[in-house]
């Protein structure tokens, strides 16, 4: 079934990079967000800038969703991976989107977002990660499935990641994925997330960053996903 899909980004560079491998976009007005709508043999895609980190991602996300009808949200950027099997240009896709320092520091340890009653995740359809994933793969680009995290303040050190690692066991790092879930839950529509690695996260390099790398891979997962509808955004068969 061809999708409306709604994909938020956090920067103008990451929705130029998406929208690089796409047939010409249309500029249009969604509510107070202006978006670029393309239509694809997969549906309708629209992308939005939703700005940095989890609060503008969910408010940007939610004015959106006010004004245009969405059968997936998905959070498309650039990330940072966790451990050395991921190098940059890699693709994660989350089988969770996970708001990773949003809890409770005590004497005795971490209490997550389940202390104020706050969801502990947010997860995509059943089989949508798994099925980008191997679309993904298909097109010839590394992908893995697992927990992206979602922070307010990006991890600098050796010792923050070994602690989110600990954690979370996440694949990957970014600022918006959880909120984008928010947002979309308000709504009862799926969401998901899509990352391209950049860096490893672990002590602050940024002369080892490799932000073309990708933004190059956003482009293509996006071209190839783009390609052909996702079974898994199908309506269930009527009894």
């Amino acid at each position: 079934m061809a999708a409306r899909i709604l994909l938020v980004t956090a920067t103008r560079v990451e929705a130029l990079a998406v929208l690089a491998d796409l047939p010409a976009a249309a500029t249009v007005a969604l509510g107070p967000v202006p978006g670029q709508q393309v239509q694809t043999p997969a549906g309708l895609f629209t992308v939005i800038v939703g700005g940095v980190g989890p609060m503008a991602a969910a408010a940007t996300t939610a004015a959106t969703l006010a004004h245009v009808p969405v059968d997936l949200v998905l959070c498309v950027g650039i990330a940072g991976g966790f451990g050395t099997e991921l190098t940059a240009g890699d693709l994660v896709v989350a089988d969770s989107m996970v708001p990773a320092d949003l809890g409770v520091e005590t004497v005795a340890g971490y209490l997550g977002p389940e202390t104020f009653g706050a969801a502990v995740a947010f997860y995509p359809p059943a089989g949508l990660a798994e099925e980008i994933a191997d679309r993904l793969r298909d097109a010839g680009l590394a992908a893995s499935v697992g927990p992206v995290l979602t922070v307010a303040t990006v991890t600098g050190t050796a010792a923050r990641a070994g602690l989110l690692t600990d954690r979370h066991h996440g694949l990957a790092e970014a600022m918006e994925g959880a909120g984008v879930g928010q947002a979309a839950a308000l709504y009862g529509c799926p969401a998901a997330e899509l990352r391209a690695v950049s860096n490893l996260v672990g002590a602050r390099d940024r002369a080892g960053w490799r932000i073309s790398a990708a933004l190059g891979a956003l482009g293509a997962a996006t071209a190839a996903l783009a390609a052909a509808p996702l079974e898994a955004l199908a309506p269930a068969a009527a009894p």
